[in-house]
This record gives structure tokens, sequence and C-alpha cells, in this order.
């Protein structure tokens, strides 16, 4: 199980920032079209595409950040954060 400790430490570390910034740099240059980002960043976290309600949720996420590039950067420290990105099922 996981502490508050343990997931604010990861929200909050340098490297899972920089991670996911590196991977929000990655997803621009495979595609401009935000649409399209979304799905890769789960495809390359998670091994998946996102269900009609992930695909909502994140469109809602990065379309509260004025720069895009922010936007997927953060969508992929919260999918960083993830049980399902943490944890062998």
């Amino acid at each position: 199980s996981t502490t508050a400790p343990q997931s604010l430490g990861l929200l909050n570390s340098e490297f899972t920032r920089n991670a996911a910034e590196q991977l929000a740099k990655h997803v621009a240059g495979e595609t401009k079209n935000p649409k399209m980002q979304l799905k890769l960043c789960y495809q390359l976290l998670l091994g998946r595409v996102p269900d009609t309600n992930e695909l909502t949720a994140a469109t809602e996420l990065i379309s509260e950040y004025p720069d895009q590039h922010r936007g997927v950067a953060h969508l992929c420290l919260a999918l960083f954060n993830l049980n399902e990105f943490l944890y062998l099922d």
C-alpha cells in the first residue's frame, strides 16, 4: 500500500517532474494533435488507450493550461502516479 507522503514525494520529485517533461517533449515530437498526444501518453505509460471517461478528463486537464505542452507534462505526471503505473497486478 502507499501512504500520503509517498504520493506527495512522487508528485513533487524533481526526477518525476523531469521525466514527465521529457515524455511530453517526446509526445509533442510524435504528433501535434492534442487528442493523439493524450492517447500516446496512455499507450506509452500504461500500455493501453484511455477509455472515454479518461480521455474526457485528460482533455479537460490539458485545457486548463494556456500552454498545451505544460498540460501534457502535467498529465504525464498524473499518469506516473496511478496505481496502474506503479504496481504490477
